[in-house]
């Protein structure tokens, strides 16, 4: 299974306690911003007045493809 935000932040900050440094880290926790500001991209679609059309959605889908 694919980890969870919460799961790949939990090893950041183990990793960051241990002093750990790893090539990996620093892209985890730039899909880890990543994923956050898609949060919250998909939260104001949701909070609007109006729906989004189909392909805001399908727009947003494609972005989180690669997390």
């Amino acid at each position: 299974p694919r980890p969870t935000l919460h799961t790949l932040e939990q090893f950041i900050k183990s990793a960051d306690e241990a002093n750990i440094h790893l090539g990996s880290i620093d892209k985890i926790k730039s899909l880890i911003i990543e994923c956050h500001a898609w949060n919250e991209k998909f939260e104001q679609m949701q909070q609007g007045e109006h729906y989004p059309f189909l392909s805001s959605y399908e727009q947003l889908y494609e972005q989180a493809r690669h997390f």
